[in-house]
């Protein structure tokens, strides 16, 4: 019920912000978790994510995260609606909608924990397989990226400084050893961070950092808070297509900071 309600404002506030001539961001990141048909929140059955992927197509051009990077170094400009496919834990179940990938060009960014054999899996609140060594080397040969989750998704926000900085600086440096690659990006857990977890970042050599706040992505964003969407199980396409309206935007924001969020 409580997903239905939300369903219909958000498209309700979709076509509202539509009937007024409000135009949609250009760049719009959607993170995802797990693409496997079970009763997780966070997991999106690969049925239901081709559907997404096929409605954002048929109004959005998809591009990499590489891009979004050129975008806001004023290197890229960007004239229609654009879309981004990024992925947080990196699970196994990725493996099932590769095909998907395929058919639709998308080049997805997967947020690695360095460390999984040691994952916080209260955190994670999941316990189901990571994607191996072996896998994340295949992805890449396909042209997916993969950028830094933390050693074991622990909340940033909430440890010591030197808890902090072997969480973000010493998973970029295992990943690099591990896959003979550069990793410019991290996502917060959670999207939890602070003033310290952002300094790390930038001291450890990261080039972009991915949130789950809520906002409009221009080439003023903070390069290390940029905004994404969640996406869970209970979206249908239709929704997800309403959740980058300006009015929606605004809307969770609001919610966020208010008493109804603790609520």
């Amino acid at each position: 019920m409580k997903s239905l309600i939300r369903r219909n404002i958000y498209l309700f506030l979709a076509s509202m912000g539509g009937v007024i001539g409000q135009k949609k961001p250009l760049l719009t990141i959607f993170c995802y978790h797990s693409t496997c048909a079970d009763d997780w929140y966070f997991s999106v059955d690969p049925t239901i994510f081709e559907q997404h992927i096929a409605a954002l197509a048929a109004s959005h051009q998809f591009i990499s995260l590489e891009e979004v990077e050129s975008f806001l170094q004023g290197k890229l400009n960007l004239n229609t609606p654009t879309a981004v496919i990024t992925f947080d834990d990196g699970y196994k179940d990725l493996l099932s909608i590769f095909p998907i990938t395929q058919k639709y060009n998308l080049k997805p960014t997967v947020f690695l924990l360095s460390n999984p054999e040691h994952a916080n899996y209260a955190e994670l609140e999941t316990n189901r397989q990571f994607l191996s060594k072996n896998d994340i080397k295949k992805l890449m040969k396909f042209g997916w990226s993969f950028g830094s989750h933390t050693v074991t998704h622990a909340n940033l926000s909430q440890l010591s400084k030197f808890q902090m900085e072997q969480e973000v600086k010493g998973s970029k440096d295992q990943l690099e050893k591990d896959f003979q690659t550069k990793v410019k990006w991290i996502a917060y857990p959670k999207g939890n961070y602070n003033t310290s977890v952002l300094r790390s970042v930038k001291k450890s050599g990261y080039t972009l950092g991915l949130s789950m706040d809520d906002g409009i992505i221009g080439r003023e964003t903070n390069q290390f808070i940029i905004p994404r969407i969640g996406v869970n199980r209970s979206h249908s396409e239709k929704e997800l297509l309403a959740l980058n309206a300006p009015f929606n935007t605004f809307l969770r924001k609001f919610l966020k900071k208010s008493i109804l969020n603790r609520l």
